[in-house]
C-alpha cells in the first residue's frame, strides 16, 4: 500500500491519498506540476503465457486531495491511473531501480535500472 502525506506544518502527516498494487513499489516521485505521480514497481518473476510484456511502474494522476487545517478529517483524493510502463518479457533479467520525472514539465520521465542502464521516456 501506498500512502501520499501532506509536508505543510499545518496539517503535517494527514493521508491525502491510499493505494495499492500488486507488486511492491521500488521508486516513487511527483511530477514538477505536483499532478502526477509515478510509482517503479518491483520485478515479476513468474511465467507466464499469453503476455510479452511486464509492467514496470505506473503514472497516477493526483485529483482532490485537500488537508484540513480545522482538526477534522482531510478531504482524501482520488488517484487515477494514467497508464502502465511496461518492459518486454526478453529483458526480463532487468529491473527497475529508480524512475524520476525530469525536473521540467514536458521533458519525460528516467528509468534507472540493475544493469546500470538508463532511460528516458517522453
Amino acid at each position: 500500500m501506498l500512502g501520499i502525506y501532506s509536508l505543510e506544518w499545518e496539517t503535517l502527516g494527514q493521508r491525502l491519498y491510499q493505494v495499492s498494487f500488486e507488486q511492491n513499489a521500488v521508486s516513487v516521485s511527483l511530477s514538477p506540476t505536483c499532478r502526477y505521480l509515478v510509482v517503479g514497481l518491483s520485478a515479476r518473476r513468474r511465467i507466464s503465457l499469453g503476455t510479452e510484456t511486464d509492467t514496470i511502474a505506473q503514472i497516477l494522476q493526483l485529483d482532490g486531495g485537500v488537508p484540513s487545517k480545522h482538526n477534522s478529517s482531510p478531504q482524501r483524493g482520488k488517484l487515477t491511473k494514467v497508464r502502465g510502463l511496461e518492459l518486454y518479457r526478453e529483458l526480463s533479467s532487468m529491473s527497475l531501480n529508480c524512475i524520476r520525472w525530469a525536473p521540467t514539465p514536458g521533458q519525460g520521465i528516467v528509468c534507472g535500472t540493475n544493469t546500470g542502464q538508463l532511460t528516458f521516456l517522453r
